[in-house]
């Protein structure tokens, strides 16, 4: 429309284009058919890109609006993961100003960028500490080390070992080869598993 919003605009934020919008709506309630319409939208081929003239796009909508389970589907439309608003601000950090552990998880598969920092100089982790959001805190610290560890199609991975210290904030990435594959390590609390062809971080 004249404000720039788009049907899947409309399937997160029934007031898009209006001035002073909430930073956070009604939540997946209101919007419960939210993840069928999202996909249907996606494949008839929206652009999940777009930007309103108020300086959002669909990812960062859904996010204010505390709407659950369609960010898979804004990753396989190799959406913009990182893309900040007028603000300054991207999806994760309204994310972590939410609260909500599943969002802020969803997102972080799609590996964005937790050293970036808003207009005023603050990364989401910052803004989860500044709000008190307990329950993402240590999911947004900013890693010391990113480790990424591939699995090969014979059941072996590489690296075959990795060096950690105590009290590192590690990443790890783990990607898929042509089977399931699984990482764990009761002692170091890992569980992670990869798909066929797919990245899993923990």
């Amino acid at each position: 429309d004249d404000q720039g919003c788009t049907p899947l605009m409309f399937a997160f934020d029934a007031s898009c284009g209006v001035v002073g919008s909430p930073i956070h709506g009604p939540g997946d309630g209101v919007f419960s058919k939210a993840k069928d319409i999202v996909d249907l939208l996606i494949n008839g081929g929206a652009y999940v890109n777009v930007v309103d003239k108020s300086g959002e796009s669909p990812l960062i909508k859904a996010v204010k609006n505390n709407i659950q389970n369609v960010y898979d589907s804004f990753l396989a439309a190799e959406v913009d993961i990182d893309f900040k608003d007028k603000n300054g601000m991207n999806a994760l950090m309204y994310a972590a100003i939410g609260g909500d552990p599943s969002i802020v998880s969803d997102l972080l598969l799609g590996n964005p960028d937790r050293r970036i920092k808003n207009g005023e100089g603050l990364t989401a982790y910052d803004l989860a500490v500044h709000w008190q959001r307990e329950n993402v805190i240590d999911l947004l610290k900013v890693p010391d080390l990113t480790i990424a560890i591939v699995a090969h199609a014979d059941g072996s991975c590489s690296p075959l070992s990795i060096d950690l210290k105590l009290n590192q904030t590690v990443e790890l990435t783990l990607k898929g080869a042509t089977k399931m594959f699984r990482l764990e390590s009761k002692k170091l609390n890992i569980d992670l598993m990869a798909s066929p062809g797919e990245i899993a971080h923990q």
